[in-house]
């Protein structure tokens, strides 16, 4: 993919390169992953193909040490201070040493919708998805070093989010509305109304229980008005301090 010798690639004076015996083309990989165990067998399978492999333990280090010319970074999702996503960014807007347009495999423990669409959008050149074995590296690498890539503009990948959607937080059910009862009535029914002292009617459905001075329950909620009953309310309305009653849903139909 490069013509510059894998030596000076990686910053290896020539005859230290040469004293080795090797001076053939090979392709250069970088592997970036906090975990070593990870870092280590991806580097395995890579080394396995041929490859130099060079691995990087964090964002920090792999911008910190980046590479002018590189044909594959294989980087997992999850590091320290910081995350595979927002250093592809980085590279893609050229904030970094790195080439823009360098192959990028991202290594990720699930195919989550969102981080999917943000590496799409940051011309990432493959996923993969932990667990790993040699075959999903080969394909993976395979595929990277196939495809045929054309840039976006740089305010393009400036607007891509590479941070986790905020959790969709499930709707709460509007509480059913209970009016403010005066302190003669207690323990509304559900979606009783207040209706004007003046607009009750017999037959109407108290929508609260009707208590005395002292507390008593005088009028159980659910009881239908007399017509008795409605005139000692109207009477009652300005000595107990209150100028509606609550009727049960329903219950205000003559």
């Amino acid at each position: 993919m490069h013509t510059i010798p894998w030596w000076e690639r990686l910053g290896i004076p020539r005859e230290i390169a040469e004293k080795g015996g090797d001076q053939s083309e090979r392709h250069v990989f970088v592997v970036i992953s906090h975990n070593a165990f990870l870092r280590r067998v991806v580097a395995d399978f890579l080394s396995a193909s041929g490859a130099l492999v060079q691995t990087r333990s964090s964002m920090e280090d792999a911008l910190s040490r980046p590479l002018k010319s590189i044909d594959l970074l294989v980087c997992d999702y999850s590091l320290p201070l910081g995350d595979g996503l927002r250093l592809l960014k980085e590279i893609r807007v050229g904030r970094t040493g790195f080439p823009l347009d360098v192959p990028f495999v991202l290594m990720a423990e699930a195919a989550e919708r969102w981080l999917v669409q943000a590496a799409l959008g940051l011309d990432a050149d493959g996923c993969l998805l932990l667990p790993l074995n040699a075959h999903k590296v080969d394909e993976a690498v395979r595929i990277a070093m196939k495809r045929q890539r054309v840039l976006a503009q740089i305010d393009d990948y400036e607007v891509i989010a590479t941070e986790p959607p905020a959790p969709v937080q499930a709707p709460v059910p509007a509480a059913s509305a209970t009016p403010a009862l005066p302190a003669c009535f207690a323990r509304a029914v559900e979606g009783a109304n207040m209706v004007p002292v003046a607009e009750l009617q017999p037959a109407m459905v108290l929508g609260a229980d009707l208590l005395s001075e002292r507390g008593m329950v005088l009028l159980n909620a659910g009881a239908r008005l007399e017509p008795g009953v409605v005139r000692r309310l109207r009477e009652a309305a300005s000595s107990f301090g209150f100028d509606s009653v609550p009727i049960a849903p329903g219950g205000s139909e003559t």
